[in-house]
């Protein structure tokens, strides 16, 4: 892990952040293998937390824009 890790060339904090979904991944994949079920796997409950808020507030964003133009599609 820390060899991969060390050949991309980007600032420490950004290699820590790719260390550590690395490391999430693989214990996904142990939960998923060791028949542990993916429901109760803190790893993957980490990353859709993190990576679903994001995805939660682009769409809210979207759907901000989405209304604001909503007059001008309906030529009101």
């Amino acid at each position: 892990m820390q060899e991969v890790v060390s050949r991309i060339p980007l600032p420490f904090d950004v290699k820590l952040s790719a260390a550590a979904r690395a490391l999430q991944i693989a214990g996904i994949y142990v939960c998923l293998v060791g028949g542990r079920g993916l429901a109760g796997c803190a790893c993957l409950k980490d990353v859709l937390k993190v990576e679903g808020q994001a995805q939660v507030q682009k769409l809210i964003l979207g759907s901000m824009q989405d209304w604001k133009e909503l007059p001008t599609r309906l030529n009101c």
